[in-house]
């Protein structure tokens, strides 16, 4: 190896000077040879500078004589044009059409940095559709069919877009001179955002973008990147929004942050990925919108909804339009009632238990109601207390989302007594018969649902009250009405209650007690009684002893508590004690009994 070191440096001293290797040439010359250092291998590729001099190649006939190309390059044949020459002369090359030869000797040349740094800086290529001048290498594109849909991408002009991409030979050494493979992906998106016009191309940009988005892919980091004010400021993602109350739907533009991919989240009006039904998934994952709105935005929604509807239903005129918005509206909420049911398990609906979020129809009105105040259907007509619900409120269909908020299956006996405080004949017109208000009140009084008897309660005319009229055949005749308890008797003594004729109790134990304790009163304790003796009366007669003897024998019989369920007074056995009583007998007495201004008197 050494030996042949030698060799060639002593050849190249000695024919170095000399005309000494023979060229080809298509054109007469005076020599047909020329020195080492001005002739190039046979396989030098010089097409690249060819409107800029002529270049020999030493003469084929060398290689079929065997002498190799080492040799001639230990002699001073030169393997490429200097990069001095080229220097020289790029801003004279002209390659408005094919710029690859010159692309191709560079990137198999020997470069020094300074040589890179002024190929970078040079401008000696050329760009598609414009020939106004030459440009450097970072003021143009690698070349991409794809590419062409954006207008302030400028792609350097090459005879085939298929033998060059980012990876290809020729592709790697532009890039390292500063060409860019790809545009930037917020100049892209701002193009879509902010310029196109027309849909289709933006559809298309969309899918350029999509394309490079995936795992691995050019855009997948820089889209990572993307600060959240550009975000929202860049609305390139096309949607539809249905409007809930007008079912009015429109195509938009929105950001990323503003719209999901799950279409069913347009029944609550947030705008939703409007490409292909089989591409709104796969778009919404690539471009990272969410799939559906947070919990908190559904809340929020909601609300908005509901306040919306108020006003627009407020502001419509009466008539056939009022009622048929008032209908659409029962179907929009429910609607958006199954959609909230769908994402219960992430939404905290007991939040909304005290908000007038509930529409139903009462007359055709809407009215609104709290979920505390409304109850779900009963499916069996069969269930006493889901038919008394259904009854004396408002009714919806079951959703889990509204039984999260509050509404419930069944009224409690505290809601019914409610309702009874509120509005007792709407209660007893509801329950269709004297019978079943009766039952409801047996409900209350065996389940009292409060804990001290409040002015509310005793001034509410809720409780049933009789009255009882005399007919000709002497057969008593019954009717009823609602009453307070204060106007009510309990009919202790059917003696004074045949007497008087007063609003009676309900002739049931349960039930005088639970009058009595909301303040209506015992009718012997109410009467007043009053006796006169007329004529002169007589002590210890026979009548007196044997009605003495009579009580003595009866008393502990009076005195029993089970003849009757009111509780004896304190001092009842010492009533009966003969120190503590007075017989007498007289001719007449007349005893004289008063309710009120009721007067009444008896032999």
């Amino acid at each position: 190896m050494n030996e042949q070191r030698v060799f060639g440096n002593f050849c190249r001293n000695l024919l170095k000077e000399k005309r000494c290797l023979p060229f080809d040439s298509t054109e007469p010359l005076p020599y047909a040879a020329d020195l080492p250092s001005n002739l190039y291998l046979n396989s030098a590729e010089l097409n690249a500078f060819s409107n800029i001099g002529n270049f020999h190649k030493v003469s084929k006939s060398l290689q079929h004589m065997g002498v190799s190309d080492d040799f001639l390059l230990s002699l001073g044949v030169r393997k490429s044009v200097a990069i001095e020459f080229l220097f020289e002369n790029l801003h004279t090359l002209r390659y408005h059409n094919d710029p690859k030869p010159l692309v191709e000797y560079l990137q198999s040349a020997t470069l020094t940095s300074t040589d890179i740094q002024q190929l970078r800086n040079t401008q000696y290529l050329p760009a598609e559709n414009d020939v106004s001048r030459m440009f450097a290498p970072g003021e143009l594109f690698l070349p991409d069919t794809t590419f062409r849909i954006f207008p302030f991408v400028r792609i350097m002009q090459w005879p085939s877009e298929d033998d060059i991409t980012e990876r290809s030979p020729n592709g790697k050494f532009l890039v390292t001179l500063g060409m860019k493979p790809l545009p930037e992906l917020l100049q892209v998106l701002r193009y879509i955002s902010d310029e196109v016009t027309d849909d289709v191309t933006r559809l298309c940009c969309l899918d350029f973008v999509a394309k490079r988005l995936g795992s691995g892919g050019s855009y997948e980091l820089p889209y990572s990147k993307i600060i959240r004010s550009d975000k929202l400021s860049l609305k390139f993602l096309p949607c539809k929004i249905k409007s809930p109350l007008s079912g009015v739907e429109k195509q938009t533009w929105c950001s990323l942050l503003n719209c999901c991919s799950n279409n069913s989240a347009g029944v609550m009006g947030f705008p939703t990925l409007n490409f292909k039904e089989i591409k709104n998934k796969m778009y919404g994952n690539l471009f990272q919108c969410v799939e559906e709105p947070s919990p908190t935005a559904l809340l929020q929604q909601l609300q908005v909804l509901v306040s919306l509807a108020k006003k627009t239903l407020g502001a419509a005129a009466a008539g056939s339009h009022r009622v048929s918005f008032s209908r659409t509206i029962i179907a929009t909420f429910s609607e958006i009632f199954n959609y909230m049911s769908s994402r219960t398990s992430e939404i905290d609906a007991s939040r909304l238990n005290n908000e007038e979020i509930i529409p139903c129809l009462v007359n055709e009105e809407i009215q609104w109601f709290r979920p505390t105040m409304i109850f779900f259907k009963n499916k069996s007509s069969d269930d006493e207390i889901g038919d008394i619900t259904q009854s004396l409120f408002h009714v919806v269909d079951f959703s889990p989302f509204l039984a999260g908020a509050g509404v419930r299956q069944d009224a409690s006996t505290k809601d019914i007594f409610r309702r009874m405080i509120d509005s007792p004949q709407a209660v007893l017109s509801a329950v269709k018969s004297e019978e079943n208000y009766r039952a409801l009140l047996r409900r209350v009084a065996a389940n009292r649902p409060f804990r001290r008897v409040t002015d509310e309660i005793r001034d509410a005319p809720f409780l049933l009250a009789y009255i009882v009229s005399e007919t000709k055949n002497s057969n008593d005749k019954f009717t009823f009405e609602l009453a307070k308890a204060e106007d009510i008797f309990v009919i202790d003594n059917s003696f004074f209650g045949r007497m008087f004729p007063v609003k009676r109790a309900p002739h049931e134990s349960d039930l005088e007690e639970f009058y009595a304790l909301l303040g209506a009163n015992y009718i012997s304790k109410v009467v007043r009684k009053k006796f006169d003796v007329i004529g002169s009366y007589q002590h210890k007669t026979a009548v007196t002893e044997a009605l003495a003897e009579r009580i003595s024998e009866r008393g502990p019989l009076l005195l029993s508590s089970s003849n009757t369920s009111r509780s004896l007074a304190d001092n009842a056995s010492s009533i009966l004690e003969q120190k503590n009583l007075e017989i007498i007998q007289a001719p007449e007495l007349k005893a004289i009994y008063s309710l009120d201004k009721c007067v009444r008197t008896q032999q």
